[in-house]
């Protein structure tokens, strides 16, 4: 994993998770939703708890195609 790939997570981790506490979706049951946009359209798209986008994030095979 390239050091430019290490940033890109860590910061789709942080703008996703200050997203969630901005809106009050980390503090509610409700399912967490998230989603992977290259030239504006949409690649992946997930719904789950905040442990499965945790995993997610870390096994997430590669980002380098965005």
């Amino acid at each position: 994993m390239s050091i430019d790939e290490l940033k890109f997570r860590w910061h789709y981790f942080w703008n996703t998770l200050k997203t969630w506490i901005s809106n009050g979706a980390i503090l509610c049951k409700d399912p967490l939703y998230w989603d992977l946009w290259a030239d504006d359209e949409r690649v992946e798209w997930h719904v789950g708890s905040f442990w499965q986008f945790i995993k997610w994030i870390v096994t997430h095979e590669t980002f380098d195609n965005l």
